[in-house]
Formats: structure tokens, sequence, C-alpha cells
């Protein structure tokens, strides 16, 4: 059955701008508000599909920026080098690779299939924040910024308790894009703490007070 709602703002917006979807609009308030999108050095965007973050972040990171992005679908165009497949079946130092380095930014839009049930749509949302973490951990630069999707729920104190001891800084932002019926909002980690030490395996969490 066609989907009844009307194309909104940023629908319109995003067509006449040439993007392929209205999601870049949030991307670009958080960026406009925390500057998180870096002149030189490398982007991976988690959950790449269908491009328009990436897209953004090289028009406004400039020729200076390398770009990787990952997702389960193929992406035509991309703007970078694109991996088609499943985070959790990419390698850091896959992504280490393409990018030259260590990222100074981590994104994620990534988003589960909802079934229309709050709490098991929030859950998995959740731990698809803990997926995308899980890489940065291991692909970031320190001081660098990691920025996801989230949905609001019973979960989201703990996973903010979670990320807090690994940046400078924590940021919850809902950009005017996000669509009025909608509980997603985006967590922005500033100045990632990385330890000073190749760790391997399970990484601990460091200092609150470092």
């Amino acid at each position: 059955m066609p989907n009844p709602r009307r194309p909104d703002k940023y629908q319109q917006q995003a067509r006449a701008d040439g993007y392929e979807a209205r999601s870049i609009y949030k991307l670009r308030e958080i960026d406009d508000k925390l500057r998180v999108i870096p002149k030189k050095g490398g982007i991976l965007d988690l959950g790449c599909a269908p491009g328009s973050w990436s897209r953004f972040a090289r028009e406004r990171g400039g020729p200076g920026v390398k770009i990787v992005g990952i997702d389960l679908q193929p992406v035509e165009n991309y703007v970078g080098e694109a991996i088609e497949g499943s985070i959790l079946e990419v390698p850091a130092s896959r992504f280490l690779e393409l990018l030259g380095g260590r990222a100074r930014l981590v994104m994620s839009d990534m988003a589960p299939s909802t079934n229309g049930n709050k709490s098991s749509d929030h859950l998995r949302q959740i731990e698809l924040v803990r997926m995308a973490f899980s890489v940065a951990q291991e692909v970031l630069a320190h001081d660098g910024a990691f920025v996801a999707k989230i949905f609001d729920g019973s979960e989201v104190p703990t996973l903010m308790a979670e990320l807090k001891p690994w940046f400078r800084d924590i940021k919850r932002i809902r950009p005017e894009a996000v669509r009025q019926e909608s509980r997603e909002f985006f967590i922005a980690g500033l100045g990632f703490k990385r330890p000073a030490e190749p760790v391997r395996g399970e990484i601990d969490a460091p200092s609150a007070l470092s």
C-alpha cells in the first residue's frame, strides 16, 4: 500500500539540492553546532547508504578528507571507498587500511528494520549504537568524534554512562529535520580518549578523571 505521507520540506529541499536523502540536513545541523566534520583525515560512515551523509561530509570537509563507508547494500556513485557488508564481518585493520590511518570522525546513521514495537525497536537500536562504538574504539583517533543515531527509551541513560568515560564531552542533539513523531535523536561524543598504549582484545574504558 503506498505511503500516504506527503514529502515534507526537507525531502523537497533534498531533491532541489540533489541529495539522495533528507537525512543530510540532520548531519548539517549537527556539524553546524558541534563541528564534528574534520578538514583533513579520515571519516568512517557506518550504514552509509544511500550516500548522502558521506557526500555532505566530503563537501564540508574538503579534499583533505578521506571517506570510507560500509553498508549491507551497494551504494552507487559513492564519494569515497565503499564496502558492501556487515560491520561485524569487516576487521578494523581493513578500515584503517582504506582510511590510511585512524579516523577523525566515525558516524552512524544505522537503524534496525523496525516492527512498530517501541520497546524492541529501541533496544535493537541501542545495540546498533554499541556495535558502532565497538568499531570506533578500534579506528578512532585520539580527540576524534563519534556521532550515532538513537531511538529514545529506557536504556539511553545506561548507554550514555557507558560512553561518557571515553570522551571529553557527550552531547545529545535532536536536529530539526527529525520528524516530529519520531523518537530519534543523535549522540555526539567529542574528544575521544584513546588509550596511550595499543591494546588487543577487549578495551577497558579510560578513567573518567583522565
